[in-house]
């Protein structure tokens, strides 16, 4: 044990023993490298990310809805929220350079942690490290080596750390993994619903020698992905099997890093590796630099004595930097960090599986996509959403642009957040048009992992005057038709004899609950459209021939350019499909191919500006096939060169308004289309 873990059992067998280790004397170098590299990640995420090169976008409209984590929390003017960023990027740049280091620490995370709160919406696995880490470094000695700090204080320029700074680095990266591979057990993740169709990318092409599309997406992706998560923590930890786990954690990020549009999270994973390395493993690579680049390179001497630090009798095969001089004594501060470190952890390991106490942020996944590390196990599908908002004294239904006054998409996906777009349409609606004394109602329909498109939430029910508590469970969402869950093996089978026959044919398949209906319209541009009853038995009511029962197994044309209501028969739910033919991408593709021989004249009947947009798409994606990889590189560099651009120029001006007291100029609200 002390072999492999540097510590016996004699240094955990009390609290005084498990104090005295986590106060050990330990070499800084890698965590001051550690926090360099954060520092720059952070610096690299604020303008894209975070959002700092479209603060005016995000921030800019003051009718736009945010779904803030507390009610009374509000964003700031937008030439605010520019000093806001401003200070944030200054805290990422003071944690980089280790200049100021606590300052620039403080600096960082109040500003993160208030935009991190101020919009729920945007809230996913990767932004709640970054806080989290953020925090860490402000309370770890990531000064003490490569810093600005350590050149003008010399007392603590590379000085000893207390080894629970790695402890408290190397378990928050572990329960990450961890946790994330236990929520991998998920039967949807084992069973390989979760990530459809990801064995197209061109990353996994080295597996195509041995494996079958569908086979990629079970074993690699799924079970690959479990087994890593799961295990990737411990082989980091020791030193026999740390390089194969480099290697493999390694491959894995870089590969997300092309998968997934996750901003820096692969590049922050792979950046806080190295901290699971011996806490000396910069100083072989100084010794070794050319004697041209020493000068601006850290000292590379033994690291000097740390007073807050705990010298303890070692054995002779234990690493690590040693005192000379008499045991530190132990204050009442060495067991407060003790205390605190253990609290953080339960904290840590408590967070992911408290969703049985805050049960109202519990929808059809548990909590908010955040803290859960249940990172990539649910994948949603949007078929539909309805906002009707009823006059009360007249009974008038007006339908409202569901992206009105949001530019969200996630509120739909969690109830909390529905009853706060509610409110804020309440609000907007008697702002801007003076309607009040209103009832607001919700139709959204979701598909969870590759399971029929349904309804979230009760849409007879009123979402203005529907309970709600962080605490209790919401009576007004509609449970998953988990009973349904095996049918996706037969809808997957029909996806794929659909493209076999045709790629422009579709086909979307729905669940419904007795008692409720679907009032759906089909596009004139899509022909040849059926209904078919695949479970149970339904109504079909269409305007020009009645009603219409169809028994399971039955199908139905639908008239095309018209409404039509479907509602399911009996006591139990039942599933149907609808199949079609997308004309408008048929005549869309085959005058591409016209195009291109100069041919056009068959297919003037298409829309010219549809046509161009489809043509410039088409024409960006075969540049895109003939692009080389310098050309890529080229191109990403410009963009983000752009983002910079545009997000010191907004600071400036954002500071030129503060000065001047002229605002500056706010995108104009969505208020053209709001009802229909």
């Amino acid at each position: 044990m002390e072999k492999t873990l540097e510590f016996g059992w004699s240094d955990i067998s009390s609290f005084n023993a498990i104090l005295r280790l986590l106060h050990r004397p330990t070499d800084p170098a890698s965590l001051g490298v550690t926090r360099f590299l954060f520092g720059l990640m952070m610096i690299m995420d604020i303008p894209n990310e975070r959002g700092l090169a479209n603060a005016d976008i995000m921030w800019g409209d003051p009718w736009e809805c945010r779904f803030p984590l507390f009610n009374t929390l509000r964003p700031l003017p937008l030439e605010w929220m520019y000093v806001t960023y401003f200070i944030m990027l200054t805290g990422a740049i003071g944690i980089m350079l280790g200049v100021f280091y606590r300052l620039s620490c403080v600096c960082f995370i109040l500003p993160y942690w208030y935009l991190f709160f101020l919009e729920k919406s945007r809230w996913n696995n990767h932004s709640y490290l970054y806080g989290l880490l953020g925090i860490l470094f402000f309370v770890c000695d990531g000064h003490r080596y490569c810093s600005v700090d350590g050149m003008f204080k010399r007392k603590i320029q590379n000085s000893q750390v207390p080894l629970w700074n790695y402890i408290l680095l190397r378990g928050q990266i572990f329960l990450v993994y961890f946790i994330a591979g236990l929520k991998k057990t998920d039967k949807d993740w084992v069973g390989g619903y979760s990530m459809k169709y990801l064995s197209a990318h061109w990353v996994f092409d080295i597996f195509k020698f041995i494996l079958e599309d569908e086979h990629i997406d079970y074993f690699i992706v799924h079970w690959g992905g479990f087994l890593l998560d799961l295990t990737i923590g411990f082989f980091l930890f020791l030193d026999s099997s740390r390089p194969i786990a480099f290697i493999f954690c390694g491959a894995f990020h870089l590969m997300n890093s092309r998968l997934f549009s996750i901003g820096m999270f692969p590049y922050v994973m792979l950046a806080t590796m190295p901290i699971f390395c011996s806490p000396d493993w910069p100083r072989p690579f100084i010794s070794s630099a050319p004697a041209f680049l020493k000068w601006c390179l850290p000292v590379n001497e033994p690291p000097q004595w740390n007073p807050y630090c705990i010298e303890c009798p070692v054995s002779e095969n234990k690493k690590g930097p040693r005192h000379s001089n008499n045991e530190s004594s132990v204050s009442s501060w060495h067991k407060a960090v003790v205390v605190g470190l253990c609290g953080y952890f339960a904290v840590q390991a408590f967070l992911p599986y408290s969703h049985w106490l805050t049960k109202g942020y519990n929808t059809w996944t548990q909590g908010l996509y955040g803290y859960s590390w249940d990172m990539m196990v649910h994948n949603w599908k949007h078929l539909h959403t309805k906002v009707t908002v009823v006059e009360s004294r007249t009974g008038q239904e007006l339908y409202l642009d569901s992206e009105a006054w949001t530019h969200s998409w996630r509120w739909t996906h969690h109830a909390d957040m529905v009853k706060q777009f509610a409110s804020c349409v309440a609000s907007r609606l008697e702002s801007q048009y003076n309607i009040t004394d209103i009832e607001i109602y919700v139709d959204v329909w979701l598909s969870l992992n590759g399971r029929f498109s349904q309804r979230v939430y009760d849409p007879t029910v009123n979402i203005l005057e529907a309970d709600w508590s962080p605490f209790r469970e919401i009576t007004w969402v509609l449970p998953v038709l988990t009973e349904l869950s095996d049918w996706r093996t037969v809808l997957r089978d029909v996806e794929n004899s659909l493209e076999k026959e045709s790629e422009h044919m579709d086909a979307v398949f729905v669940a419904d609950f007795p008692g409720l209906s679907l009032l759906n319209f089909i596009e004139k541009d899509l022909s040849n459209a059926t209904l078919k009853a695949l479970k149970g038995s339904i109504e079909v009511i269409i305007p020009q021939e009645g009603v219409i029962i169809l028994q399971e197994g039955s199908s139905l044309q639908i008239p095309t350019g018209e409404y039509h209501q479907v509602s399911p028969l009996k006591h139990s739910p039942a599933c149907y499909m609808y199949t079609f033919v997308n004309q408008t991408e048929q005549k869309l593709e085959s005058a591409w191919i016209e195009n291109k021989e100069n041919r056009t004249q068959e297919y003037s009947k298409i829309p010219r500006s549809r046509k161009d947009i489809y043509f410039q798409l088409k024409e960006q994606e075969e540049f895109k096939n003939k692009v080389t990889v310098l050309q890529k590189y080229q191109e990403v560099f410009f963009r983000k060169m752009n983002l910079w651009y545009k997000s010191l120029t907004m600071i400036v001006k954002a500071l030129q308004s503060i000065i001047s007291g002229i605002p500056l100029i706010v995108p104009s609200s969505k208020q053209t289309s709001t009802f229909s």
